[in-house]
C-alpha cells in the first residue's frame, strides 16, 4: 500500500503532501500485515525532490510479517533532496512480526552520492518501531543515523504533535497542533522553489 509511488522515469518535486495510512475510513486499524509506504521511491533514473511532506503511518498489525515505512527509498544513483519532511510511523504489532520505520534509505557510506537530506523529523513510536534503516541495517537513534548517513544534522527525532493523525477520514488532521510546542516550529530550511509550506 503506497501513498505516493515514484516511478523509474519520474522527474520532479513531491511537496506539501499529507499522507495517512494504516487506518480505514472510520479510523479503525487496518490490521492485516501488508507492506505500507507513505512514500515509496524504490526506482529512480531522474532527480527527485521531497519537500514539506507530512506522513503518518498508524494502526495495529494482527498478523503477517510485512514492514511499514513513512518514507522508503533504495535509490542510490540519482540526485535526491529530502528536506523539511515529517516521517511519523506509529504502527504497532499485535501478533505480526514486521518492523515499522520512520525512514529507509539506500546507501553504503556516509554522504552517498546525490543525497541531500536535512531538517526532517523522524518518529517511530509503536511496538517494533525503528527510527531508520540504512545500508540494509536498522538504526535505532538519531545520533547513529546522522553518523551513518553523514548528513541530517538539523533533523530531529520527536513527536511532531499532529492535531489528529488517527481519526476517521473526516477528522484526520496532519497540521501541527498550535496548543503544544513542536520541534517543527522555526526549524525548517528555506527552499526557494516552495512558495508556501
Amino acid at each position: 500500500i503506497n501513498g505516493i509511488k515514484v516511478g523509474s522515469n519520474t522527474l520532479g518535486s513531491f511537496q506539501n503532501n499529507s499522507i495517512c495510512l494504516g487506518l480505514d475510513t472510520n479510523g479503525s486499524s487496518m490490521n492485516y500485515g501488508a507492506e505500507i509506504n507513505g512514500i515509496a521511491y524504490l526506482l529512480g533514473s531522474e532527480e527527485c525532490n521531497f519537500y514539506h511532506n507530512s506522513i503518518y503511518i498508524g494502526g495495529k498489525a494482527l498478523h503477517g510479517y510485512e514492514n511499514s515505512y513513512a518514507f522508503n527509498s533504495t535509490v542510490t544513483n540519482q540526485t535526491r533532496n529530502i528536506i523539511n519532511n515529517i516521517f511519523f510511523n506509529e504502527r504497532t504489532n499485535y501478533g505480526s512480526t514486521g518492523k515499522h520505520y520512520a525512514i529507509r534509505l539506500g546507501g553504503s557510506t556516509p554522504n552517498p552520492a546525490g543525497l541531500n537530506i536535512d531538517n526532517n523529523v523522524y518518529f517511530a513510536l509503536g511496538a517494533d518501531g525503528v527510527l531508520g534503516n540504512y545500508n540494509y541495517s536498522d538504526v535505532t537513534n538519531l545520533q547513529n543515523w546522522q553518523m551513518l548517513v553523514g548528513q541530517d544534522s538539523n533533523s530531529f527525532s520527536a513527536d511532531p504533535n499532529f492535531v489528529n493523525p488517527d481519526g476517521d477520514v473526516s477528522t484526520i488532521d496532519l497540521h501541527i497542533n498550535p496548543v503544544f510546542p513542536s520541534v517543527i516550529n522555526g526549524n525548517g530550511a528555506y527552499i526557494p522553489t516552495v512558495t508556501d509550506d
